[in-house]
């Protein structure tokens, strides 16, 4: 019974989308202005992919507080491109531009592979960084096996069955 649970689960990992190790890459940039980060969700090591969400976390005070804080979500998508190096955080292709209302009377976000505008009345473009770490469900995953296999193994011990071959 414990054989087949750790297998199911062994299973169910490898055949996860989260197998692949989701990644949420982190943004900053920054002018005189002040500073906007966010996070992009939903993309693939070193493919060509969309980005599933494209958060902003924060914006310079002197801005009107975001209505939505999701540019995917946003009425005009102009482009949603991204090739990411997670292993280097290099983005090879980056390409993102968002428009709340067009003609843009509200915020806009245009992302590059080596800056970033975000316009909301005035702009506040600057050098943009990327930083990349696995997302929650990664973690998850990676949690839920090592438990399995802790279970296991504790239970081939407590039953006496030898865990790894005598030397």
């Amino acid at each position: 019974m414990r054989r087949a649970l750790f297998m199911v689960v062994a299973v169910i990992g490898m055949l996860s989308p989260n197998a692949k190790a989701d990644i949420v890459l982190h943004f900053s940039f920054s002018s005189g202005a002040g500073t906007v980060t966010g996070d992009i969700y939903g993309l693939t090591d070193n493919v060509l992919s969309s980005a599933s969400k494209v958060l902003i976390t924060s914006i310079p005070a002197a801005f009107a507080p975001l209505a939505e804080p999701d540019a995917t979500k946003w009425a005009t998508q102009l482009a949603n491109t991204f090739v990411f190096d997670f292993s280097n955080d290099v983005c090879t292709i980056c390409v993102f531009q968002a428009l709340e209302s067009f003609p843009p009377t509200g915020p806009a976000l245009f992302i590059g592979p080596t800056d970033a505008t975000f316009w909301s009345g005035v702009p506040l473009t600057g050098p943009i960084t990327f930083t990349s770490t696995p997302e929650p469900s990664t973690w998850v995953l990676l949690l839920s096996v090592m438990l399995a296999v802790a279970i296991l193994i504790r239970s081939r011990r407590r039953d006496g069955v030898a865990i790894l071959p005598p030397e």
